[in-house]
C-alpha cells in the first residue's frame, strides 16, 4: 500500500489557525490602541482644548469645585 504525504497545512491546521487568529487579534488590538491613542493626541492639541484648559485653570469657581490645580486630562496637581 502506497500512503501520500500529507501537506504541511493538513499536518499543522490544529495549531496554525488559532495561532492565526491570535496574531490577527492582538495586530488589530494594537491598530485600535494606536488610533485611539492619536485621536486624543489630535484633540489635546487643538486651540479648543487649549483655550478651554486654560478657562478652567483660572476659572475661580472651578477651582473651589475640584480644589486641584488643572493642569491636563488625567493629570493634576493638589494645592
Amino acid at each position: 500500500m502506497e500512503e501520500t504525504q500529507k501537506s504541511w497545512f493538513d499536518r499543522n491546521w490544529k495549531w496554525f489557525i488559532p495561532l492565526l487568529l491570535f496574531v490577527v487579534f492582538v495586530v488589530f488590538t494594537i491598530f485600535i490602541g494606536l488610533m485611539t491613542l492619536g485621536v486624543f493626541q489630535v484633540m489635546k492639541s487643538s486651540d479648543i482644548y487649549q483655550m478651554a484648559l486654560h478657562e478652567v485653570q483660572t476659572h475661580e469657581d472651578a477651582k473651589r469645585v475640584y480644589r486641584t490645580r488643572l493642569v491636563s486630562v488625567g493629570k493634576y496637581q493638589h494645592e
